[in-house]
């Protein structure tokens, strides 16, 4: 009794020493980077009505909105939002442990406490004011709570589950795909115990809570087929088991994949590919091991919410398939990951794993901050020189269109920022561009960001640069800020050559 006592101490202060480590992970960085359009945009939904939100056709169940509104309520502070996703990502932390260890023991637990501490993919979306720190910390919880009532079969632990996952799909709907995941995974049990029951009820009650979701669902569907970009790409598949490893900030960045080529993508994948597949070869070697425990369980609730994004987004020809859809996928990853480490016969297997785990992650948590190519668009930086760099306001415009709400959200309230409509190789669509600047005589400002969604050939660029009176004024992470004279010069209508 007394070593149970102290093995339970021990797991304890140790996931206490995983979670200060989580929250010096994603502390580092948290304030100074600029906010994302998106996070912005969720910000701006946060302080609608409570029924606005409830109802709003964004794409997203509400419950992420609902909080946040609630803490900035309380603070009226912008950054308490990333605070918030931060303080979902830590306690996923003990959660994730607590999940390994009744999958593997006490060790996995605390190896995987620590691999999600240090998870360069974990530590980006709990850094982001969005919705999917959430959905991981919901989706780690139900995981946790599915298991202990397969194990433990008490009423009381499926009631336990069922209100965690029914939780789950009012944080994202494609959590649907974990709960299907959950469903096969009980019946094959059911099949061979034979006790249908309990996890019958609780399937069902938690069907039940779920309902109002069909209600809301109709609406964020349309929403999201109305951002359509484009047919499935089999290398998002190749890029989802590489971000779960190595996160955004080793090889390309996600703003450079817009643009760059698939061989140009290898090239900057190649150095560290033996670093990254070593990593991701000795986790595959361990899943062959004859005793490896719930091996189809953990590889069903890895793959299937994947499979089934993929299916749903082609199915309902919805925005394009991305790795932030799946982020759930990375709870049994990490308890994957924890066994290949823990559980190793060898020990110089398991040390190398782990070595190779915590470099991948320290390079691409440095890169994520130290990095410009890797950090958000600097916003703020370009919106503080506008202002900085003339006594009367002039007319903003923002490439891509909706990198109107980030320069808007920067810039002093007397500012206008207008946003130019998407400029392709179709000669009206430069024409419309520059007739919106001419509009108004005078100085202007161009925000240029994101080019790959606004300007993805260069054609307006190069015909503000074929003007003598427009100027670079000076670049920052991910953006370029052009001031300029209208009307533009005659040569700068003419077809860039």
């Amino acid at each position: 009794m007394h070593d149970k006592s102290q093995k339970s101490f021990g797991f304890l202060a140790a996931t206490l020493g995983a979670m200060a480590l989580a929250v010096a992970v994603r502390a580092w960085g948290l304030t100074t980077q600029s906010f994302t359009n998106d996070e912005i945009i969720d910000l701006q939904i946060a302080r609608s009505s409570w029924s606005e939100i409830t109802y709003l056709a964004d794409g997203f169940p509400p419950l992420h909105h609902l909080i946040l509104k609630v803490v900035l309520q309380l603070t009226d502070w912008d950054m308490a939002g990333r605070w918030l996703c931060l303080s979902y990502g830590v306690l996923a932390v003990p959660i994730v442990g607590l999940l390994a260890r009744r999958i593997a023991g006490l060790r996995c637990g605390l190896i995987a406490a620590f691999v999600l501490a240090v998870s360069p993919m974990h530590a980006f979306y709990t850094q982001e004011c969005r919705s999917y720190a959430l959905y991981f910390l919901v989706a780690a919880l139900a995981t946790w709570l599915f298991w202990r009532a397969l194990q433990i079969g008490s009423a009381s632990a499926w009631t336990a589950f069922a209100c965690a996952a029914s939780i789950g799909g009012y944080s994202h709907y494609y959590f649907c795909f974990v709960l299907l995941a959950f469903a096969l995974i009980w019946a094959r049990q059911a099949v061979a115990s034979g006790n249908w029951k309990p996890g019958l009820l609780a399937f069902s009650g938690m069907s039940v809570l779920q309902l109002p979701i069909f209600y809301l669902v109709g609406s964020d569907i349309a929403c999201q087929q109305g951002m359509l970009q484009g047919d499935f790409d089999p290398m998002a598949l190749g890029y989802t088991g590489w971000t779960f490893l190595a996160g955004f900030a080793i090889g390309p960045s996600s703003r450079e994949l817009h643009v760059m080529g698939g061989a140009a993508a290898l090239r900057e994948i190649l150095p560290w590919l033996p670093l990254v597949g070593s990593l991701a070869a000795g986790i595959s070697l361990s899943l062959l091991r004859k005793e490896y425990p719930y091996r189809l369980e953990l590889l069903i609730l890895l793959i299937l919410p994947i499979l089934g994004a993929i299916g749903l987004a082609a199915s309902f020809q919805l925005s394009n398939y991305n790795v932030r859809y799946v982020i759930t996928s990375l709870v049994p990853l990490v308890v994957v990951i924890a066994i290949a480490i823990g559980a190793a016969k060898s020990r110089y297997f398991s040390l190398g794993l782990a070595l190779l785990l915590l470099t991948v992650s320290t390079v691409s948590l440095a890169n994520r901050q130290l990095v410009g190519r890797y950090r958000n668009e600097d916003s703020r930086a370009a919106a503080e020189y506008i202002a900085a760099h003339e006594s009367e306001p002039s007319p903003v415009y923002a490439v891509a269109f909706y990198m109107q709400e980030s320069a808007w959200y920067y810039l002093p309230d007397e500012y206008h920022v207008v946003a130019v409509p998407q400029i392709n190789a179709e000669p009206e669509t430069l024409e419309e561009a520059l007739a919106l600047i001419n509009q108004r005589e005078g100085p202007y400002w161009i925000f240029y960001s994101r080019e790959f969604h606004g300007d993805p050939e260069g054609i307006f660029k190069q015909a503000l640069l074929n003007d003598p009176q427009v100027q670079l004024m000076d670049t920052w992470d991910g953006v370029q800020l052009y001031r300029g004279i209208a009307p533009l010069s005659p040569q700068s209508e003419q077809p860039p050559r």
